[in-house]
């Protein structure tokens, strides 16, 4: 069951060259050696407080109406970087399947900062094959090994991609939201995706993770639950 719908938002930040040149200037670093790219230093609370809040009310006010909730929220908000990954074997060219619920998350938030002249290297939708059970990508060994090894040199070997398509053929693509400058894409964590296909461009996305937090409405109550439980 999801929690939330899948929606994107363009046009999200008044001034998005702002939050670029934030995202441009931070320091990076890895954080987990099977994730793609890197991830900025500090989070945007300690980086920009006021953007950081922007954007917490800004993503709360969809989904709670405003000026009616008390949010006791516990969330994350930091800059992701992937520098150029492009590679010509598609195996390779494109994200790795995962949910981010495997972190205990709720909602996720990303928002694309950076202006690409090629299609489809936003975000993908998927959904396992029926026969298939997969509580989350850290729990396939073989794959998070050889995603790690890859992720270090970039080495393209017979292993690895006979690795990399047997874990992608346990998915089947549903939706993909392509890549604009200033949209926000906001969707259930327990949803897999991955980015569509890698750029020779720099990428930036600021993100935005939720986790199980008290929103309390004053007026209706009823809206103190997630969007998609009211109606059950």
């Amino acid at each position: 069951m999801k929690s939330f719908p899948v929606l994107f938002i363009d046009d999200f930040f008044p001034d998005v060259e702002y939050v670029l040149n934030i995202a441009k200037n931070t320091e990076y670093e890895v954080k987990r050696s099977s994730a793609t790219g890197v991830t900025s230093s500090l989070g945007l609370e300690k980086l920009d407080l006021g953007l950081h809040n922007y954007i917490t009310e800004k993503v709360i006010s969809i989904f709670w109406p405003p000026n009616d909730y008390i949010a006791n929220c516990n969330l994350t908000i930091d800059f992701h970087k992937i520098d150029s990954f492009k590679s010509t074997n598609q195996t390779f060219n494109k994200g790795a399947i995962h949910c981010d619920n495997v972190f205990g998350a709720d909602l996720t938030v990303i928002i694309y900062l950076s202006d690409h002249k090629e299609t489809n290297v936003g975000t993908s939708f998927y959904e396992r094959k029926q026969d298939v059970f997969l509580q989350g990508h850290t729990y396939v060994e073989d794959f998070q090994n050889a995603l790690q090894a890859y992720n270090q040199d970039k080495e393209i070997t017979e292993e690895r991609e006979i690795i990399f398509n047997k874990y992608f053929d346990n998915f089947k693509e549903t939706a993909k939201i392509q890549n604009k400058q200033n949209r926000a894409v906001i969707f259930p964590s327990n949803l897999w995706h991955g980015v569509t296909s890698f750029t020779e461009e720099t990428r930036y996305v600021a993100r935005l993770i939720l986790f199980p937090s008290n929103v309390q409405c004053k007026y209706n109550n009823n809206y103190s639950i997630n969007p998609l439980d009211r109606i059950n």
